[in-house]
C-alpha cells in the first residue's frame, strides 16, 4: 500500500471572512471556482481579480500569501478593538476584580523571584511557595498598591499552571 502523499491537487481554502493578501495586496472572497478563486480588492469599489489554483499554489510556496482568518467577521472586529483600546482603568466591576487580582499574584510573583533568585518557574516551586504568594497578593491589594479596590476572593490562590504564572516569571 502506498501512503505518499502529494501536494499536486492541493488548493487553499479560505474563509468568507478572511482576509488575504497576494503580494501585499488586501483582498476578500468573492467567489470559489473549480479553476481558483475570484477576489475583491479592499481598498476599491468591486476591484476583481481571480487566481488559479496553480497560481497561489505557486504564490503560496514562495511566502507571497498571508491569511487574515476572520478578519471581516463582525465579532473577530470587535474583539480586536477591545483588545487594543480597553484599558485596565476602564474595565468594569468583575472583570476588573479579576484582573487586579492576577495583577496582585503576579507582582507578588516578581517580588519573591527577586528576593530569591533560587525560585524556579515549576509547578512544584509554585505550589510549595503559594501561601507566601497568596499572603503577599493579599497584603500588595490592601496596601493599595494596585489600582482599584479588589474585592475577589484572594484565599482562592490560581493554579501553578496559570499562564499568567509562568509567563510573567
Amino acid at each position: 500500500m502506498d501512503l505518499s502523499f502529494s501536494t499536486e491537487n492541493a488548493s487553499f481554502v479560505f474563509g468568507t471572512y478572511d482576509r488575504i493578501k497576494i503580494e501585499g495586496i488586501a483582498y476578500k472572497v468573492h467567489t470559489r471556482t473549480e479553476v481558483g478563486y475570484v477576489f475583491l480588492r479592499d481598498d476599491g469599489p468591486e476591484l476583481a481579480k481571480q487566481y488559479s489554483h496553480q497560481e497561489l499554489a505557486r504564490l503560496g510556496s514562495v511566502g507571497r500569501i498571508r491569511v487574515e482568518r476572520d478578519y471581516y467577521n463582525p465579532m473577530a472586529a470587535q474583539k480586536r478593538q477591545m483588545r487594543r483600546e480597553v484599558s485596565i482603568s476602564g474595565l468594569m466591576g468583575a472583570p476588573r476584580r479579576r484582573v487586579t487580582k492576577k495583577e496582585a499574584y503576579c507582582e507578588a510573583f516578581y517580588d519573591l523571584r527577586r528576593e530569591d533568585p533560587s525560585f524556579k518557574i515549576t509547578d512544584s516551586c509554585i505550589k510549595a511557595r503559594m501561601y507566601e504568594l497568596m499572603g503577599r497578593a493579599s497584603e500588595l491589594a490592601d496596601n493599595g498598591n494596585l489600582k482599584g479596590k479588589p474585592s475577589e476572593d484572594f484565599s482562592v490562590p490560581p493554579s501553578a499552571r496559570t499562564r499568567a504564572m509562568r509567563e510573567f516569571g
